[in-house]
């Protein structure tokens, strides 16, 4: 993973005219064309260092007889109990629990808990694999960038 150099931008509306609120935007030095996130046309910076160790955090819905990740808004509304876990993988040792969190008005027992943290690492691992997959792929896609950019100079 890369930090983008980014510039600072400040946003003050004015409360006279609405209309020409976004005339009142400050940016940094140059006039810049897109979004100030935008690093597919600038450096990309340095990577940062210990990435394979970054936790991954997943919320598990827990209903009375199952669980569900990824739920929309009114799931999350009306779910009565959640599980916050946070997983990370070293490559040299076994996967670590860092964090766990029940949030919610309902109770479970440790049984449950237990099979639920289990769970809670298999899908961990899965979304830390997939992440740690898309970041090589965008390194990758980075470095050939700018190997072409050299070349073409």
């Amino acid at each position: 993973t890369k930090v983008p150099r980014t510039r600072s931008v400040q946003y003050r509306a004015k409360k006279s005219d609405r209309k020409d609120a976004t005339q009142a935007m400050d940016v940094d030095e140059a006039a810049h064309v897109g979004s100030a996130l935008d690093t597919r046309e600038t450096v990309q910076g340095e990577p940062l260092d210990g990435r394979q160790a970054w936790p991954v955090c997943l919320t598990l819905n827990l209903l009375p007889t199952t669980h569900f990740l990824d739920a929309t808004l009114q799931e999350e509304a009306s779910v009565p109990l959640k599980l916050l876990v946070l997983y990370s993988f070293p490559s040299d040792a076994a996967p670590l629990l860092r964090s766990m969190r029940l949030i919610g008005t309902d109770v479970t027992d440790l049984v449950q808990v237990k099979s639920l943290l289990k769970d809670g690492e298999k899908y961990a691992r899965n979304v830390w694999t997939a992440l740690e997959g898309k970041l090589k792929d965008e390194d990758l896609r980075c470095n050939q960038k700018v190997r072409e950019r050299f070349l073409n100079r």
